[in-house]
């Protein structure tokens, strides 16, 4: 897709009893219709649930008891599929007790809400809602205080090893999961940055 995205789900529960069935739904998806991710062998070769959706760019959010209860997509762009996020949540659906995505494509006046209930999935579009903000936090004068820069140490693990020369455990090491993982650290400083706060990043890059 040629157009910047927005995934995001409103409510949504997973519970941790079923992530090994979910994660070979995943997996399965990935070889009976790879449209359906960014880097497919990727999701193929997962060892665990979150893995697999860590390496389709799906972040999520877990409770206390391990359950999965919110899911979004972390990439400005999705696959180049049509019927994507549809078939991603059709794989899902079955081990999902309840959800509603929302999904917006940007210039689209329209979104979709994607609803799962009793394994299923539905789909239907509305007009699109404005997201709320979140209230500007207030800055300090900057004549009351000074507070030094942190230093931020990064590290771009590019190629198939870690650091002492293990795969560890099989994740998506490409290079489009690190120039992924680049663009959301360069948004959380400029995010800071419109806040008063500045952060030195002490960068390394690996040899492999």
């Amino acid at each position: 897709m040629g157009v910047l995205v927005d995934v995001d789900s409103e409510t949504f529960l997973l519970p941790k009893k079923h992530f090994n069935a979910a994660m070979r739904a995943l997996e399965a998806l990935a070889v009976e219709s790879p449209s359906s991710y960014v880097i497919p062998k990727s999701v193929a070769g997962s060892e665990d649930l979150e893995e697999a959706l860590a390496a389709a760019f799906w972040h999520f959010e877990k409770s206390e008891n391990g359950d999965l209860v919110a899911l979004s997509y972390g990439a400005d762009k999705g696959p180049d599929s049509d019927s994507w996020p549809g078939t991603v949540l059709e794989a899902l659906a079955p081990f999902v007790t309840n959800a509603k995505i929302v999904y917006r494509v940007e210039g689209d006046s329209r979104e979709t809400v994607y609803t799962i209930a009793k394994g299923k999935v539905s789909a239907r579009t509305r007009k699109r809602t404005k997201p709320k903000s979140a209230p500007e936090p207030e800055v300090p004068d900057a004549g009351a205080w000074i507070v030094a820069p942190p230093d931020s140490f990064g590290i771009d693990w590019r190629g198939e090893n870690d650091w002492d020369g293990d795969r560890g455990g099989g994740g998506n090491r490409s290079p489009e999961r690190w120039q992924f993982e680049r663009k959301i650290w360069a948004n959380v400083v400029e995010h800071l940055r419109r806040r008063g706060i500045s952060i030195n990043r002490l960068g390394l890059v690996s040899q492999s």
